[in-house]
């Protein structure tokens, strides 16, 4: 197992408050906050990339190989479903949250050609997946975002649970620097995604129950504020 050295993190973490990484933001939490006032930060694939750019690349295992392969399409399938749900129902956290994602599966694909992945995308259009699992879970959440505002609402949120239970598992398998950093900010901004669309649907009266994250790591993320800045591990 490779060893991720005190002094890169370190390197790492100065770099990133040299250009404007932020800490968590203040502010009345989400319980506070109205649908329209629910907000998520703006990414900036430029500044990630160029921190990916001062880590050394490392030796890929088979995991982190399989990892930023599978995550390449997931943020695609948040992306591609956002953007059609939004043409449906045209309800703002879909048209911020779309850019957000495209900043993420770009983030990914940065890691896939900076270590001579394939990558699984190709040139495939919205709603074509190579990972006949995430095929499916697409066509699945598409019948149900467009039932009802509230169902495209909660599709949502059940994507941003998805995305963060499975990076937990390739962060956990993941050891190498530039990729826990990427996955850090991927992280970041899907919890940061999930209070949104929980809270927008709060507001409209309806309590998300989680699918796939446990009640006590749903409930943390909940309970927090939206968070700014770029972390170098899974915690952030």
């Amino acid at each position: 197992m490779k060893t991720i050295s005190f002094t890169l993190l370190l390197t790492t973490t100065m770099m990133i408050s040299a250009i404007g990484c932020e800490q968590s933001s203040s502010g009345p939490s989400n319980n506070e906050m109205s649908a329209q006032n629910i907000t998520i930060p703006e990414e900036n694939f430029a500044m990630m990339h160029a921190v990916v750019d001062t880590i050394a690349a490392d030796s890929l295992s088979v995991e982190e190989e399989q990892g930023l392969t599978v995550m390449r399409e997931e943020e695609k399938l948040a992306r591609d479903v956002y953007s059609a749900l939004y043409e449906v129902w045209k309800l703002r956290p879909f048209s911020n949250i779309t850019r957000s994602e495209q900043i993420h599966t770009t983030s990914v694909l940065t890691l896939l050609n900076r270590y001579s992945v394939t990558d699984p995308v190709g040139a495939n259009g919205p709603g074509v997946f190579i990972d006949p699992v995430l095929q499916k879970l697409y066509n699945d959440l598409m019948v149900q975002g467009n039932i009802s505002a509230i169902d495209a609402l909660t599709v949502g949120a059940i994507i941003e649970e998805v995305d963060i239970a499975d990076l937990q598992h390739h962060i956990k398998a993941s050891d190498n620097a530039d990729i826990l950093y990427v996955y850090a900010n991927l992280m970041r901004g899907s919890r940061n995604h999930l209070r949104a669309f929980v809270g927008n649907l709060r507001v409209r009266g309806i309590t998300y129950a989680p699918q796939y994250l446990t009640k006590t790591e749903f409930d943390e993320i909940i309970a927090g504020s939206m968070e700014r800045g770029c972390g170098t591990n899974g915690s952030n």
